[in-house]
């Protein structure tokens, strides 16, 4: 498969080939696909948000081009969203309805395979990867670039690939972007203090399961984005988590427009602050459960 040695892997060659044959390989009908959303943020490991909602997600096609994506919120079960208390004497900064969040454009950027696969082809070149496991059904494909310096900041891709091999397919991704020295400074207008925000890793898990027509589709996708702020002689370590799993894909040709979410704002201003239901579709942690359930 696509000139595989023991140790070496034609990654370039199997993604072209997965790019070329999209339409044959995934789902590419208009969808509906009903998702669970699950949105945390820790600050120095303790839970500031957690949102749990239904989205159901409608596009003309998987494969992302002009598509006319839309995303309505469904159930709510979980909208807590405190404060980050970094910036605790600066009332204004200090408010969990401005505090940091991922955008939804960018979720939107990545969930789409072939777009997030034109965009790796960007960095193969500088690229190592060898196969890392086989089975009959399976290979893994470790990759690792080397640290390439773009203006005062560094950055190194790594992770793996699995493909089907019956098909060619990609059936998951796991891809880490490691950064150094990705900072941003400024200055707190209300008490002339100094904010250092630095980003240390970005990272992005996209699986796939076979369809009833024998096509891929969708199963989950989960982000994360790892910063460290610096404010008042202290650092907080910053965790910031999007999960999207499916739960039921239906064919539909069509949608209306009725309460679609803003994708250029967090979800968490999309939520009506009085609909939350009882019910818990989502499996959570301990620490969550506590969160939820603590009064602050």
């Amino acid at each position: 498969m696509f000139g595989i040695t023991i140790n070496s892997f034609k990654l370039k060659e199997a993604i072209n080939y997965v790019l070329a044959n999209y339409s044959k390989l995934y789902v590419n009908v208009p969808f509906e696909k009903e998702c669970n959303f699950k949105e945390t943020v820790l600050v120095d490991n303790n839970l500031k948000r957690l949102i749990l909602t239904k989205v159901n997600w409608w596009d003309i096609s998987y494969e992302r081009r002009k598509t006319e994506v839309k995303l309505r919120l469904g159930s709510i079960e979980c909208n807590k969203n405190q404060p980050l208390d970094i910036f605790v004497d600066v009332p204004r900064l200090n408010d969990a309805l401005i505090s940091g969040y991922i955008e939804p454009n960018s979720i939107i950027n990545t969930i789409y395979l072939n777009v997030f696969l034109k965009s790796f082809l960007n960095f193969t070149d500088d690229m190592t990867s060898y196969v890392e496991k086989t089975t009959d059904e399976i290979i893994d494909v470790h990759f690792e670039s080397e640290w390439k310096k773009v203006g005062i900041s560094s950055y190194q891709h790594i992770g793996t690939i699995t493909f089907d091999k019956k098909s060619k397919a990609i059936i998951n991704i796991s891809f880490d972007t490691n950064q150094k020295d990705n900072i941003q400074k400024g200055v707190i207008k209300e008490n002339n203090k100094e904010s250092i925000s630095e980003t240390v890793k970005n990272s992005m898990q996209i699986n796939f399961s076979k369809s009833l027509d024998n096509k891929l589709s969708l199963k989950s996708y989960e982000t994360e984005v790892n910063l460290d702020i610096t404010y008042d002689n202290k650092t907080y370590k910053i965790i910031f988590e999007n999960k999207v799993y499916v739960l039921k894909e239906t064919a539909v040709k069509k949608v209306n427009n009725d309460g679609l979410i803003d994708l250029t704002k967090p979800v968490f201003q999309s939520i009506p602050s009085k609909t939350i239901s009882n019910i818990n579709s989502i499996l959570l942690t301990e620490k969550e459960k506590k969160f939820i359930f603590e009064t602050k």
